[in-house]
């Protein structure tokens, strides 16, 4: 008897210890899957904060005009931008680094399975975009605000493609997207991201769009197409196609061969030649776009008032000038230790001088610590004014200290270029806006190219935003102002 009751009291001790150990790892498992839960979240909402704060494109919304269902409140619709913008995000980051880590928050398994397939398999080609500019037409909100469709119309990429960190194609394209999102899990995800294939006449009028596939599949170097309207002039070492014009017609008219035209537009293969297409007949141009095909419609900035551009295009010839900066708080200081007392003690000792015109650097957003964009504005407001008690104007020179020229830097860029520009387009006290001081100085740290690129497109994109003050780049060696 007693030794039943031992073995009963040792097989009890070691179940008891079975259970106590099963239960020890049941709450070990539950709080690893919990930590693991809360560094998935952690990661996603510090990736969320850098979509918000960095990626940054203009979206135009057309309204509720045309939408079948329910109208789309504004909290409805600021919760559906964020997630479709943040969904690019990470879109262009699954490029990039080619992993779709991310993606799955905001796109379907299918979708992302399908991204995955198209991700380049050699591990030296890596592909850098950004989508600019979106314009969503919405025609669907459903009643019980789970399903909203749309179509994305024109959506702006820019995209390089580097082979062992040598660029070797980029674009600038168009395209047209039919989205289908749909709230589950707390969040709006996509459900259909399908790219249309858009017919037009000569005249930019839409004759048919049908979709080409369910994901966006443009393989590296393959099936894109940059924009460029019909009316522009090829730039030197491309040329227009005209009506009845030929490859063979062509090569033959540059003394160029068929074999190097293919070579140095790698699209053409893919596409017949279109009238008004540029295709590059030289081989020493600065990287320049492959094989640009129309796309009409393209946005183009005109001359809101040609007196007022006329008459400070004038004054130009008349500056005497100078570089300023406070002399109580020169560089960093000057905007974020604004005194405009001492400024105005500037100000009168300057037009004693003999100067009619003072230069102001504006830094890039973010360079100078404890400074908000709307408090620059301010400041700079109160000084352009302060300048016509004395008969000064300005010429105000943007992006000092540039933080990047890299792809995802250009729409926080733009948005400080809108910022100003919108802001002081008619201001009387400003001669001419000067984008960049000197900057062939950041050729040896970010790359000629680079600079370049980013240069052309600012150049574009503040001639949207003010169309009636000159625009100047200033060059540290006075030819490389040919370089534009």
């Amino acid at each position: 008897m007693n030794k039943i009751y031992l073995k009963y009291k040792i097989y009890s001790k070691i179940f008891g210890n079975v259970l106590f150990t099963f239960f020890l790892l049941s709450l070990l498992l539950v709080a690893k899957n919990k930590l693991d839960k809360t560094n998935e979240q952690k990661r996603y909402k510090s990736d969320v904060n850098l979509a918000y704060g960095y990626h940054v494109p203009n979206l135009h919304f057309e309204g509720n005009s045309s939408i079948h269902g329910r109208p789309v409140s504004e909290i409805d619709l600021s919760n559906i931008q964020h997630s479709y913008l943040e969904a690019w995000f990470y879109l262009n980051r699954a490029f990039a680094q080619k992993s779709v880590d991310g993606l799955e928050h905001y796109f379907s398994k299918e979708l992302v399975k399908g991204f995955k397939n198209n991700l380049h398999s050699n591990n030296d080609i890596k592909e850098i975009r950004i989508d600019l500019e979106h314009n969503i037409e919405p025609y669907l909100f459903s009643l019980d605000k789970q399903i909203f469709a749309f179509k994305d119309k024109n959506v702006r990429i820019k995209k390089k493609v580097y082979d062992k960190n040598k660029l070797i194609y980029k674009e600038d394209l168009r395209v047209t997207f039919e989205v289908a999102m749909v709230y589950e899990d707390d969040r709006w995800k996509i459900l259909q991201f399908k790219k249309l294939k858009t017919s037009q006449n000569v005249d930019g009028n839409i004759l048919n769009e049908e979709a080409e596939d369910n994901f966006l599949v443009d393989k590296v170097i393959e099936s894109s197409e940059p924009i460029v309207a019909c009316d522009d002039e090829a730039k030197d070492g491309f040329h227009k196609v005209s009506k009845g014009e030929t490859l063979f017609s062509i090569a033959k008219k540059y003394k160029k061969s068929i074999a190097d035209l293919k070579k140095w537009n790698k699209n053409i293969y893919k596409h017949s030649l279109k009238v008004c297409s540029h295709i590059k007949i030289e081989d020493n141009s600065r990287n320049s776009v492959v094989l640009m095909l129309p796309t009409l419609g393209a946005k183009k900035s005109t001359i809101e008032n040609v007196e007022v551009f006329e008459e400070n295009l004038s004054q130009i010839d008349r500056i005497k000038g100078i570089n300023y900066y406070p002399s109580s708080s020169p560089w960093m200081k000057f905007w974020r230790e604004f005194d405009l007392d001492s400024i105005d003690s500037d100000l009168v000792e300057i037009q004693h001088l003999g100067f009619n015109t003072v230069r102001l650097f504006i830094p890039s957003d973010g360079v100078v610590q404890d400074l908000k964009f709307d408090e620059l504005l301010e400041r700079l407001d109160l000084l352009l004014n302060q300048l016509s008690k004395y008969d000064l104007q300005a010429i105000i020179t943007l992006f000092d200290f540039p933080v990047s020229y890299e792809l995802d830097s250009y729409p926080k860029a733009e948005i400080q270029l809108k910022g100003l520009l919108a802001k002081f387009k008619t201001n009387e006290n400003i001669l001419a806006w000067d984008l960049k001081n000197e900057a062939d100085l950041d050729f040896e740290q970010h790359g000629k190219d680079k600079v370049l690129d980013w240069l052309e497109y600012m150049i574009e994109r503040a001639k949207v935003y003010d169309a009636n003050h000159p625009l100047t780049v200033g060059w540290s060696i006075p030819k490389h102002s040919l370089l534009l």
